[in-house]
């Protein structure tokens, strides 16, 4: 005679009762898991918003802590109007910037240029060599690319900005790394109209080619003061 068919099927045995048995204590969110054929394992609850994978050897799963999403703060709007330049200190605790707006020389033909201070806008760097770009530019229905490792400033308009009626600049600049022990990454789209009125693009990249954490940072014209304009400026930790 034949012996049943649930006699063969495969049973939990008293070994492993006592195997799963002897990871107690649990709470509600333990995991168990496989080290072996037969060998279990207790994986104890993650925290609020941590996520399961698998550690680096694809052997077990593991908790990983995610970073909070990080959100732009924004630290205000100056008007330029007057000023000889736009500056804002204390930046240190900022790994990100941005700074967008437009802005109008007093002066004709000038270019606009940023740079990056060290000891809180005591001092902008403005060494033959702290600033290494590239940029493409589209002026009218030409276009062209250029490159250089050393210069004291890093451009924003590349071609000169004009001083009458809708002459003006407008422009977005991010930086990465801002206040971090080395270069830190600069990135600007600007639109302008020239002193001809020829509405001319340009986009910049490029470094601060230092590894002093900064703490301040400035917009101005090549010569003259702003005859008008606003600034924002927002950072990110």
């Amino acid at each position: 005679m034949a012996l049943p068919s649930r006699l063969s099927t495969p049973m939990i045995s008293d070994a492993s009762l006592k195997a799963l048995a002897g990871l107690a204590p649990f709470v509600a969110g333990d995991l168990i898991y496989a080290t072996g054929a037969d060998t279990l394992v207790k994986l104890p609850k993650g925290t609020a918003g941590q996520a399961l994978k698998m550690n680096a050897g694809a052997t077990a799963p593991e908790w990983q802590t995610f970073a909070g999403a990080s959100a732009w703060t924004d630290l205000g709007t100056i008007d330029g109007t007057g000023l000889s330049s736009v500056s804002l200190a204390n930046l240190s605790a900022y790994r990100r910037l941005r700074c967008s707006g437009w802005l109008k020389p007093t002066d004709d033909a000038v270019g606009l240029i940023l740079r990056t201070s060290t000891d809180n806008g005591s001092n902008f760097d403005a060494g033959a060599s702290d600033y290494g770009w590239g940029r493409m530019r589209v002026t009218g229905a030409t276009v062209d690319a250029a490159a250089d490792a050393d210069d004291a400033s890093f451009p924003i308009s590349w071609l000169t900005v004009g001083n009458a009626g809708q002459e003006a600049i407008r422009f977005e600049i991010l930086i990465d790394q801002f206040n971090q022990a080395t270069h830190c990454w600069i990135h600007s789209n600007a639109d302008l109209l020239s002193p001809s009125t020829v509405l001319n693009s340009v986009r910049s990249y490029g470094r601060r080619l230092s590894t002093t954490a900064r703490n301040a940072a400035q917009l101005r014209f090549s010569s003259g003061t702003i005859a008008g304009g606003k600034v924002t400026f927002e950072v990110m930790a």
